[in-house]
């Protein structure tokens, strides 16, 4: 998740995704950037559904 996609962070997190670590310089398909890496456990998605 690039860090200037700030819409599709709020996402994440309101999903229950966690920010787990940040990637600087990093290559994200063709072009490289800054990166936010996100993370869900399983057991944290059960207890949302």
């Amino acid at each position: 998740m690039c860090r200037f996609n700030v819409a599709s962070q709020r996402i994440l997190e309101k999903c229950g995704y966690t920010k787990e670590g940040f990637i600087r310089q990093g290559k994200m398909i063709n072009t490289w950037c800054d990166y936010y890496v996100y993370g869900i456990l399983d057991s944290d998605y059960s207890e949302r559904k």
